[in-house]
This record gives structure tokens, sequence and C-alpha cells, in this order.
């Protein structure tokens, strides 16, 4: 028999990550939208130091801090902003289907490398 926990773990995710567009659209007018992308990334931040000491995270080199910072303000707390902003004017299923196809966006504006002969 397999094993079930990689099917479980994915449809949790799955659950999880859908379920995060209507939660917004329902906290947002309660929360405001600062307060709102703090308070997400106030769990996220202790979620993931409680999980440090279970798999020895080394500390990042003193150089890379601005590079961390910079990444966790772009990727995170700018996302975090503009995405509880943005459901207050898109429909749940637009907004997740927007956010889904997002690499695809990505990937399809890098340009190809040309032939190696």
């Amino acid at each position: 028999m397999t094993n079930p926990r990689p099917l479980l773990a994915g449809l949790g995710v799955v659950v999880l990550w859908a379920g995060a567009f209507p939660a917004v659209r329902v906290a947002v007018p309660q929360f405001g939208v600062t307060a709102l992308s703090f308070a997400r990334l106030l769990v996220a931040t202790v979620v993931l130091l409680a999980l440090v000491p279970l798999f020895e995270v080394e500390l990042p080199r003193r150089r890379d801090i601005p590079l961390i910072l910079g990444c966790g303000f772009f990727g995170m707390a700018a996302y975090q902003l503009l995405l509880n902003r943005g459901e207050l004017d898109v429909p749940v299923g637009t907004a997740s289907m927007i956010i889904a196809a997002a690499p695809l966006d990505s990937a399809n504006r890098v340009p190809a490398r040309p032939a190696q002969r």
C-alpha cells in the first residue's frame, strides 16, 4: 500500500490555499487591508520560527540580510497588501485565477535562448 501522507499534504495545501481568498474577502472589511496583511505575516513568522529548531536552520550571513529583507518586503508584504486591497474590487474566483496564472504569465515573458551550435 502506498503512503497516503503526500496526497493528504497536497490536498491540505490546496484547501488552505483556496480557502485564503474567501477568507480575505470576509476579513478585509473587518480588519482593514494593512492590519490583515500584518496579521497574516505575523502568523507565518511565528509558525516558521517555531519550526527553526526542528530543522536545524542556519542563520543567514550578515551580507545576505538586506537581500532577504528586500525579498520579504516585495515578495511577501507588498503581495499581501496588494492582494488584500485588490480583493475589495475583484471577485474571489477571479482573484484566485489571476494569482494562479501569474507564474504562467511570468514564464511566458522570459525570452527564449538562442539555439547553441
